[in-house]
């Protein structure tokens, strides 16, 4: 360790001698921050934000999306969920893998199994408010063509 005259009058710290200490973890008194100065003055500046919060602003924040016609405000993660479950169902495998794996994530795929079976085919309310206008479109067309084939093999038989 180096001694350095202490250019404080203060004695705590100090060897005899009027002589600090100055080595690791103790830099000269000199340099050391004054009373009521803050650490990095020259830091980051106030107002400035970091890059997580931004993401989350502009995830989150209002976009406009016409539907059937009609024209709403949706989050923007919600509607870029909305578009890849359309080009999903339009036939985009990979759109298809995303919406799957997000579903496995979020654990829908175990629980939409587990109330399927137990409901025999209804499905609740709360798939339904989920749903976009057109899958729940797709679900009764499938449900119609599902009648009339049942409809069919009884007069076939």
């Amino acid at each position: 360790m180096s001694t350095r005259p202490s250019k404080c009058d203060d004695p705590a710290g100090t060897e005899p001698g009027g002589t600090y200490a100055v080595g690791y973890g103790r830099p000269p008194k000199h340099t050391r921050f004054k009373p009521g100065q803050s650490g990095n003055y020259r830091g980051r500046p106030k107002g400035s934000r970091n890059l997580q919060p931004e993401l989350c602003r502009v995830l989150t924040g209002p976009v406009t999306v016409s539907e059937g016609g009609k024209r709403r405000r949706v989050p923007a993660l919600k509607a870029l969920y909305q578009v890849l479950l359309q080009r999903a169902l339009k036939g985009d495998f990979r759109a298809a893998q995303f919406v799957f794996k997000t579903a496995e994530e979020l654990g829908l795929l175990a629980q939409a199994e587990t109330d399927a079976c137990s409901d025999c085919g209804v499905i609740s309310d709360e798939y339904l408010e989920r749903l976009s206008d057109n899958a729940l479109r797709e679900i009764v067309e499938i449900s119609k063509q599902i009648e009339n084939e049942a409809k069919q093999s009884k007069r076939d038989n």
